[in-house]
C-alpha cells in the first residue's frame, strides 16, 4: 500500500477523518490551519485542545517545543484508542507559531505504525532521516533469567544491529504470562556488560522487567524489543501460558514493535547456533520495515535441520493429564505439573505445530487486542 501523507491544503474530510490543527489554549481559531478547522471542521471558538467537531487541537502558541510536547502526547494516546478515525496531522506550529518542521516532526517519531495518524510528508522525511542517524535502541528480555544461555546468544546475534540493553528476571519465570508483582518489593541491579549490551536483573516477572525498563532504566523508548531465546516450544495456545511472549505482548503495548523467540530444545546446554541466521533475518526485517500496529511475533525454531521458515496460525488444541500426583515421606499428597498437548488439527498446514514437525520456523502474529470481534453481532443480537 503506498504511504499516505496530509495533503498541503484540506478541502473536506471523509465522515471518519479527522483534522488535526496547531491551536492556541484559549481557542481564538482566528488564521491558518486553526481558521480552516473553526470554518469548515467543527472547530469550537474558545476550544483550544482536544476534539472539536471533526477537528483535533494541540496547543502550539505558548512556550517551546518542551511545552508542545505533552500535548501532542496526549493526542497520539487518544488516536490510539480511537483507531476507528483516521487523523490528518497538519504542519501543526510551522506557521504563526514560527516552529519549523524540523523542530516540531521528532514529535511524532513514535507514530510511523500507527496506521490512522497521517503525517505531512515533511515531518515523515525528517523522522526517517533522523531514524537512520541514530543506531536503533533493543531492548532484550526472557523468562530464563538473566543467566540463561539464550539470552546471551540473542545478544550475540543482533549486537550489530543496534545499541542493546537487556532487562531480565533475576531468577527462572517460565510460565508466568503477563504476571506483574503487587505485593513485593521490585529491585534492580546492573550486572557485567556483555559484548557491549547493557545487562540488568529485575527481581520480578518479565513483564516486570518490561515496565521496569521501559519506566526506569531507559533513557528513551527502544526501537525494538526481543524476548528470549525460550528453552522449549511456545507454539500452540502455549503463547497464553509464555513469560516469553508476555513480555513481548507487552512491549507490544506499549507502542515498540516486539518479537519473541523459542529454541525447540529444553537441554540445559542446547546448541543455539542453528538458531543463528533465522534470528538475524527475521530481526532485521522486522527492524528495518515495522509491524502493523498492535502485532508482535511468536516465533518458534527447530533444534536442527531447519528447512526454511513458514508463516503459520497457533494450532488449536489444549492440555492433558496435567499434574502427576506424588506422595511425600509423611504421607502428605502433592503434585507436579506434566501434561501432554493434543493437536487438535495435526494435519492442518496453516497451523505451525504442522511446520515445526517439518523442521520449519513458524512466524505466528499475535494481536494485542483479545477482543473476539466476529462475535459481537451475535452478542449484539442476544442482549438486545
Amino acid at each position: 500500500m503506498e504511504k499516505r501523507f496530509t495533503p498541503g491544503y484540506i478541502e473536506s474530510l471523509a465522515t471518519n477523518e479527522i483534522f488535526v490543527f496547531g491551536s492556541n489554549l484559549q481557542g481564538m481559531h482566528g488564521g491558518g490551519a486553526a481558521r480552516v478547522a473553526y470554518s469548515k471542521f467543527g472547530a469550537i471558538w474558545g476550544n483550544g485542545v482536544g476534539l472539536q467537531g471533526q477537528s483535533y487541537a494541540i496547543p502550539t502558541m505558548h512556550g517551546g517545543v518542551d511545552v508542545i510536547a505533552p500535548y501532542v502526547e496526549e493526542f497520539i494516546a487518544f488516536a490510539r484508542q480511537h483507531r476507528e478515525l483516521v487523523f490528518l496531522v497538519t504542519r501543526i506550529g510551522c506557521g504563526i507559531a514560527g516552529f519549523t518542521d524540523e523542530d516540531i516532526a521528532p514529535l511524532f517519531k513514535d507514530t510511523l505504525n500507527d496506521e490512522n495518524i497521517i503525517l505531512p510528508k515533511s515531518f515523515y522525511d525528517i523522522i526517517i532521516s533522523q531514524k537512520a542517524q541514530v543506531r536503533p535502541l533493543i531492548l532484550i528480555s526472557n523468562d530464563d533469567g538473566v543467566n540463561a544461555r539464550g539470552l546471551y546468544h540473542l545478544i550475540d546475534c543482533i549486537k550489530d544491529m543496534g545499541d542493546v540493553v537487556a532487562v531480565a528476571p533475576a531468577g527462572h519465570c517460565s510460565g508466568q504470562s503477563s504476571a506483574i508483582t503487587v505485593d513485593k518489593i521490585l529491585r534492580v541491579k546492573q550486572h557485567e556488560d556483555y559484548c557491549g549490551a547493557k545487562i540488568y536483573s529485575v527481581t520480578g516477572t518479565p513483564v516486570d522487567c518490561v515496565k521496569m525498563a521501559m519506566h526506569t532504566i531507559l533513557d528513551r523508548k527502544p526501537d525494538l524489543m526481543l524476548s528470549g531465546i525460550n528453552h522449549g516450544s511456545n507454539a500452540g495456545n502455549s503463547i497464553i501460558y509464555s513469560g516469553t511472549m508476555g513480555a513481548a505482548m507487552e512491549a507490544c503495548m506499549m507502542g515498540v514493535t516486539s518479537i519473541g523467540y523459542s529454541f525447540l530444545s529444553y537441554l540445559e546446554d542446547a546448541d543455539f547456533s542453528p538458531s543463528t541466521p533465522y534470528i538475524k533475518e527475521i530481526t532485521s526485517r522486522v527492524l528495518a520495515q515495522g509491524l502493523p500496529q498492535d502485532t508482535c511475533l511468536n516465533v518458534n525454531i527447530p533444534a536442527s535441520d531447519i528447512q526454511g521458515i513458514k508463516i503459520a496460525r497457533a494450532a488449536r488444541g489444549y492440555w492433558t493429564d496435567e499434574y502427576s500426583e506424588y506422595t511425600d515421606p509423611i504421607g502428605r499428597k502433592f503434585y507436579l505439573l506434566t501434561g501432554h498437548f493434543y493437536n487438535e488439527e495435526p494435519d492442518c498446514d496453516e497451523t505451525d505445530l504442522y511446520w515445526l514437525e517439518r523442521k520449519y520456523v513458524t512466524i505466528v502474529p499475535a494481536h494485542t487486542d483479545m477482543t473476539a470481534h466476529d462475535a459481537m453481532p451475535l452478542l449484539t443480537e442476544m442482549m438486545k
